[in-house]
């Protein structure tokens, strides 16, 4: 593939290389696979905006395997689950709204925190978590997603 590379500064045959490198991401060590571009005339290599996010995004989705972290996919279906928007969520769990949409696209959460969203999977902590923290919501939200809730344990009753 042809691309411009950064030090020879003119359109280079360029390679792109994967390999395992390893990394401190709070504290622990991690090994994840990488990508970068290696220029064929000069042996130069370099990353693209979309190799480093790919290199970054491998080396979070290690750590959270190695340390049992929620994944972005799961914070979203969870939340999902019980029609809530980030802002409803945030507001039930006791987070801040910024917080919980960079969790989504993919920032690490602290163990802390997967661990609360985790627990929210069984509708019954988060009936709990919603009984505690209503009072921070407007009316219709508590009544949507107190439908939302009595929908879902008909379900559940029905499918015993």
């Amino acid at each position: 593939m042809k691309r411009v590379c950064p030090y020879c500064e003119k359109f280079r045959e360029i390679e792109i290389v994967k390999k395992m490198e390893k990394y401190i991401i709070h504290g622990i060590e991690i090994e994840s696979e990488v990508e970068f571009s290696l220029c064929t005339v000069c042996g130069k290599d370099f990353a693209t905006m979309n190799q480093m996010d790919f290199s970054l995004t491998n080396g979070y989705n290690a750590y959270r395997k190695l340390e049992n972290i929620i994944f972005p996919e799961e914070i979203i279906s969870i939340r999902r689950k019980y029609g809530a928007s980030q802002k409803i969520f945030a507001k039930i769990l006791d987070l801040e709204e910024s917080a919980l949409k960079i969790y989504e696209q993919g920032t690490l959460t602290s163990k802390a925190v997967s661990d609360l969203i985790r627990l929210m999977e069984a509708s019954e902590k988060f009936t709990e978590m919603f009984g505690k923290n209503k009072y921070k919501l407007s009316p219709s939200q508590i009544g949507k997603l107190e439908n939302m809730l009595t929908k879902q344990s008909s379900c559940s009753v029905r499918s015993v």
